[in-house]
């Protein structure tokens, strides 16, 4: 009885929590401030210096190091 309400559970949870993080992906890739933009940031920029990265350089697929 318990795995059946779990096989009913979990396709529920998957839709419940796919559609608040579909909405987070969207802003990712249209460069929209999110809620995680304030921490991750910092790091992106620190990252980009560790690796000499320039973030305002635009990158196509023929760009090699």
């Amino acid at each position: 009885m318990m795995s059946i309400i779990q096989y009913c559970l979990y396709p529920v949870i998957l839709v419940v929590i796919a559609l608040p993080l579909g909405k987070y992906i969207k802003k990712v890739m249209f460069g929209e401030k999110t809620i995680l933009s304030r921490f991750l940031n910092p790091v992106e920029a620190l990252i980009y210096r560790i690796t000499g990265v320039d973030a305002s350089e635009e990158m196509d697929w023929k760009n090699t190091f």
